[in-house]
């Protein structure tokens, strides 16, 4: 539950070689502000003798779109992050009136999140999840994962675990 900022480095070689380098992880103890997030980029940058930046890739938060503003970069919206709020928009939407935004896709995830929420507070209940993996053999027993909404593919990872973990789980629960 803390802050930090990664910056990384996309570049093209004189030979035409894509490459990526992870420039800095720093933690941020202040608010996560567009100003403060444009400094701490700076800051970097200079630390890397990095004259000059084509463009910032950003996910849509409004600090991100500030932030870019005020150190005068380039914004590149990342694609993963609108593809998922458009596709969060789309089921929320599902078959119910517009007044009413939870759709049938919505309220199963919902479901998916109260029973993951159970285990992963419950100490009994996360035993119990454990030792009927382990009684089935399995060496290293899984856990739940719990979707966050600024994951683009947390729901897919959320809902493949509960699939690989049904038997236990109806097991467990009944």
């Amino acid at each position: 539950n803390e802050g930090y900022i990664t910056v990384t480095a996309q570049y093209i070689t004189l030979l035409w070689e894509q490459h990526t380098r992870v420039l800095a992880t720093r933690h941020l103890e202040c608010r996560h502000t567009g100003v403060k997030i444009a400094e701490s980029i700076k800051l970097i940058t200079d630390e890397f003798h990095i004259p000059r930046v084509v463009a910032i890739c950003t996910d849509n938060a409004k600090n991100m779109l500030t932030c870019c503003q005020e150190g005068g970069y380039t914004r590149i919206p990342c694609f993963a992050h609108t593809l998922q709020l458009g596709i969060n928009d789309g089921l929320k939407m599902g078959h119910r009136p517009k007044e009413n935004r939870e759709g049938p896709i919505m309220r199963v995830f919902k479901s998916c999140r109260k029973l993951i929420t159970f285990f992963n507070h419950s100490t009994p209940g996360k035993a119990a999840l454990k030792k009927e993996q382990k009684d089935r053999g399995v060496k290293r027993p899984l856990t739940l994962v719990q979707d966050v909404a600024t994951r683009w593919n947390s729901q897919l990872a959320m809902t493949s675990r509960l699939l690989e973990l049904k038997e236990d789980l109806f097991s467990v629960c009944h």
